[in-house]
């Protein structure tokens, strides 16, 4: 049987948008397995914040009753433990894609099925549809495919999948992805804010179909989008800019790829 894990990466001061978030997908026509709500504990990108996990207590306490058979307290952490949600802590800031890492390291530290296990990815300022996880789950793909609530490609043979409209990932398929990311990482430091592109060229490189579903993922965008590729518009001039300097690092890193069996 196939099993579905979101992962969704928080960052401060979203606090009050993760709530909505988790809202529409607690209220969804079909659950995932569990929602991997993730954590830095430093933030690279906020040296100066932390992710207040006390501003979700009011939320989980209206919850409370209706998902768990019996009561437990309030605080965040004995309710997230026990329950659909569960916090992820890490040490590395990951950048955006700790959405994916952190659930990655965990399913694989546990022993997960890599043929029956995805991760969907979510962003923390999305109010999803009903039937989010429903629709992904009705076309689970096989390992050459990968479906996304929305793509882009802009003539360019590398279409890109965009995280928080979902992207459904079978955890055979993300089997040398921590390794791509080191890599990449290492070599140029502007992948870190832009996982989409990230996941993008990993699939690339794997000769992974990237594909675009036909229903709506999310109702409405709560957030501002300032480090997705679709506005970019930030340090080093346009989006066009960005992506040819991410590409130039790709192209360059082909033998290490290669080196290391990614």
């Amino acid at each position: 049987m196939n099993k579905i894990y979101i992962g969704i990466s928080v960052i401060p001061e979203r606090e009050d948008k993760l709530i909505s978030t988790l809202d529409s997908l607690l209220n969804a026509n079909l659950k995932p397995e569990k929602i991997f709500i993730c954590i830095c504990k430093n933030y690279k990108r906020f040296p100066e914040k932390t992710y207040n996990e006390k501003y979700l207590e009011k939320y989980l306490e209206k919850y409370l009753e209706k998902y768990l058979e019996k009561y437990l307290e309030k605080y965040l952490e004995k309710y997230i433990n026990n329950s659909l949600i569960q916090l992820l802590y890490s040490d590395i800031d990951y950048g955006p894609c700790t959405k994916i890492l952190l659930p990655l390291l965990y399913l694989t530290e546990n022993n997960m099925n890599i043929e029956t296990t995805y991760i969907l990815t979510a962003d923390d300022d999305r109010i999803y549809t009903k039937d989010f996880v429903y629709n992904f789950n009705k076309i689970i793909p096989n390992n050459n495919i990968v479906y996304s609530g929305y793509t882009a490609n802009r003539g360019k043979p590398i279409t890109v999948p965009f995280g928080a409209d979902g992207i459904l990932l079978k955890l055979s398929q993300l089997n040398t992805f921590k390794k791509y990311y080191d890599i990449i990482i290492a070599d140029q430091s502007r992948w870190f804010e832009h996982d989409d592109y990230i996941i993008a060229t990993y699939l690339y490189y794997k000769n992974i179909t990237v594909q675009k579903m036909r229903q709506k993922s999310f109702i409405t965008n709560l957030g501002d989008d300032y480090c997705s590729l679709t506005s970019f518009t930030g340090e080093g001039g346009s989006r066009d800019r960005l992506i040819s300097i991410l590409n130039s690092s790709y192209i360059k890193l082909q033998d290490k790829f290669k080196e290391n069996n990614i």
